[in-house]
């Protein structure tokens, strides 16, 4: 079920969190150097991020980290087995829930604790109570459930640390480390605390639990340092609570070369191991791997480097030959009508995005659901596996998922048809930035360039256009 893989996590501070609630699918490794956030006080304050972050295995291959590994995975699987989701529990299961997850990882020292508040509650009034700045870099805000326990406690054990005690075994720890008051802050769409807040008076409870009798403390909120910030939405937010997340950098393989073209730019290594290309198809050893980039944190970068998308595409398009593209549609396309246009355009389609929505007026879990099909040789939008996704996703007599269209389709065409592609009525952009990677590859006499694995993300930009569902 978890996937270790290559690839350098980017700087976040829910994101994992977030890629757990798809975890049906994959979850990509941590590095070691991206840990929670954990901003502590002379106070005994303390505010961790995702704890599924703490809790996922580093890179293989990092020497001496074999025991770290494992142990992390276990702990990331024991997470992930809590019962999903939980926006219909009450408020007093969700308490019950939360002494039980302590319970199993072993951070309850003595005694049985005391459940104090069980409310709803969003990540802005999380902020507003002095519990600290918290986002998610998806589109959606799942709903959350703050729960806080009084008792006696070890801190939450990181990887490498130990895997906690089991419950009444943890009082060899130094009364130094004991905790009086932890806080859990429960996605209800996933089932599991994506925010854990750890005290050792309570100080920093005083507010949201209205007790005068606790110590005045600073907020979370002004202890916590910008440049101590694992992740600082800045941009606009393009992907889906669920979405796989967008991958950095991959830490294997050799970088044989660096370019920048102002909007956009790309890195190409050779020698990555266990990463997947734009189909989720493994990059075979001995071929160039390329990332193309640009910049995800400013308002205007997408824009920047649609547009030049658009003055790159009459160049690609004076090519001979089939070319490869990425076409990013402004409305979903139901597949009927996708399988004429990729008949009209003669297309060699190799996946396409599909995008398939709850319309229950509150759902049990997320609304969105991205299904990613792979085309066959004779079959563009093989329904059978289209079915299969829709009937996974409706896992449930609470869901009704159906199926909204395709909204973006990576496909080999011939360059000649690209103009003509562009001007559909339906079509947002053309992403030409695999071939404009590859010649320039070509062009600086490396070999095999135009064998190079593209990765461009392109699909993600749907979400400038996308008409967000209303619920009934």
């Amino acid at each position: 079920m978890y996937a270790q893989s290559e690839w350098k996590a980017q700087p976040e501070t829910l994101r994992v969190a977030i890629m757990v609630a798809f975890s049906l699918f994959v979850l990509a490794a941590c590095d070691a150097d991206n840990q929670p956030n954990r901003a502590s006080t002379n106070t005994g304050q303390s505010s961790s991020g995702s704890i599924i972050q703490s809790a996922l295995p580093t890179p293989l291959g990092t020497p001496g980290q074999a025991d770290f590994n494992a142990q992390a995975t276990q702990m990331a699987q024991r997470l992930a087995a809590t019962p999903a989701p939980l926006v219909n529990a009450s408020p007093e299961e969700i308490g019950q829930l939360a002494v039980k997850f302590a319970r199993n990882h072993g951070t309850i020292r003595s005694g049985e604790p005391q459940v104090l508040l069980t409310r709803p509650v969003t990540l802005h009034e999380l902020t507003a109570l002095g519990l600290g700045e918290h986002d998610v870099e998806s589109i959606e805000e799942p709903p959350l459930m703050l729960v806080i326990l009084k008792g006696d406690f070890s801190p939450f054990p990181k990887p490498g640390a130990g895997e906690g005690f089991p419950s009444g075994q943890g009082t060899t720890q130094p009364d130094a480390s004991r905790i009086a008051y932890v806080a859990y802050v429960y996605d209800l769409w996933r089932g599991i605390p994506m925010i854990i807040q750890e005290s050792k008076d309570g100080g920093i409870f005083k507010k949201v639990l209205n007790d005068p009798t606790l110590p005045d403390v600073p907020p979370l909120s002004s202890l916590n340092d910008a440049k101590n910030r694992m992740w600082q939405p800045n941009g606009p937010k393009v992907m889906h609570y669920g979405d796989t997340g967008i991958g950095g950098e991959p830490i294997s393989g050799q970088v044989i070369r660096k370019a920048s073209f102002g909007a956009w730019s790309y890195i190409a290594k050779l020698g990555v191991v266990n990463v997947p290309d734009t189909d989720n198809t493994p990059v075979s050893p001995g071929q160039i791997y390329v990332r193309v980039d640009h910049d995800w944190n400013s308002a205007t970068g997408a824009q920047d480097y649609i547009n030049a998308n658009k003055k790159m595409l009459p160049q690609i398009a004076a090519q001979s030959g089939l070319v490869e593209v990425s076409i990013v549609f402004n409305t979903y396309i139901p597949t009927a009508q996708f399988l004429t246009f990729a008949q009209s355009h003669k297309l060699k389609v190799l996946s396409s995005y599909l995008r398939a929505i709850d319309q229950t007026a509150k759902p049990v879990y997320a609304p969105y659901y991205t299904l990613h099909i792979k085309a066959s040789e004779t079959d563009p939008l093989p329904q059978a596996i289209i079915d299969s996704k829709l009937s996974a996703a409706n896992n449930s007599p609470q869901k009704q998922v159906s199926l909204k269209g395709v909204y973006c389709s990576h496909v080999l065409v011939d360059a000649k048809e690209l103009t003509a592609i562009a001007a559909e009525p339906s079509v947002y952009y053309v992403d030409v930035t695999a071939e404009a990677a590859r010649n320039d590859l070509a062009q600086a006499g490396i070999a095999n360039a135009r064998g190079a694995a593209v990765v461009n993300y392109a699909y993600v930009l749907f979400s400038l256009v996308e008409q967000r569902y209303q619920p009934k």
